[in-house]
């Protein structure tokens, strides 16, 4: 997932490459892993590492911020699974703490 945010993270240097060919491969991506959550709470079972990398790479997609400048704007609510889960991460204290610690709420 990382590496398929650069080329929207450098829009101006990445061009078409980024809106045409970059952004649909990653909402290929969330629509694997929200088939994936779908019996299932965290990627691995429990909370992990995973998700929590998973997390921020996905929070980059919804950042408002990044929408002009980078054209990351990867919106996932029709993936019902993926959103449930995004949710879930977002209500864990840890990640609240992490969110308000940087103005991100």
């Amino acid at each position: 997932m990382h590496k398929g945010f650069i080329p929207l993270l450098y829009a101006r240097l990445a061009g078409a490459y980024g809106t045409e060919t970059t952004k649909p491969k990653l909402e290929q991506r969330y629509h694997w892993l929200n088939e994936q959550l779908a019996d299932r709470d965290y990627l691995m079972g429990d909370c992990s590492v995973a998700d929590a990398y998973l997390n921020s790479l996905t929070q980059w997609g919804q950042a408002e911020w990044l929408a002009p400048t980078y054209k990351a704007n990867i919106h996932f609510d029709e993936l019902e699974n993926l959103k449930a889960w995004y949710l879930r991460m977002r209500s864990r204290p840890v990640v609240r703490k992490a969110l308000d610690a940087e103005g991100l709420a």
